[in-house]
């Protein structure tokens, strides 16, 4: 049995809730990793020494955005094109799943039913990010 199938309801809520929290802040992780890299050049401009704990720290941080970002990125291109949309306007854009089912063509119910399925497979292709 996979581990998804063994959790209880409340973890898998958690769980959940922890992709969607990362699928929303997807900008703001892009924002982190280049804003971090301007730093790490600045300190190497300023002729500060490149090993110190700073930088180390800097360099765990940049790396912990980008394996975030990696990961949602290969998560969502196995997803077919309306589940990537849908993450794209309710998770990327904040939409609202009304305005997600004007744009898309779909009624709200069918998007709540896809959504349920499309977090499912995130569940599976998420879990090493669900803990992050």
């Amino acid at each position: 049995m996979l581990w998804y199938e063994t959790i209880s309801g409340d973890e898998k809520k958690t769980y959940i809730k922890r992709i969607e929290f990362h699928l929303r802040n997807w900008k703001n992780y892009k924002a982190a990793v280049l804003n971090l890299e301007r730093r790490m050049d600045k300190e190497e401009q300023s002729g500060l020494v490149k090993e110190t704990d700073v930088h180390y720290q800097i360099d765990a941080e940049k790396r912990l955005y980008q394996f975030l970002l990696d990961s949602m990125e290969t998560a969502l291109a196995e997803l077919d094109e309306i589940e990537r949309t849908l993450v794209e306007y309710r998770y990327i854009q904040n939409w609202s799943m009304g305005k997600c089912a004007i744009e898309i063509g779909y009624s709200e119910k069918t998007l709540f039913l896809l959504k349920k399925t499309l977090l499912d497979k995130l569940l599976v292709s998420l879990a090493a990010i669900t803990n992050i």
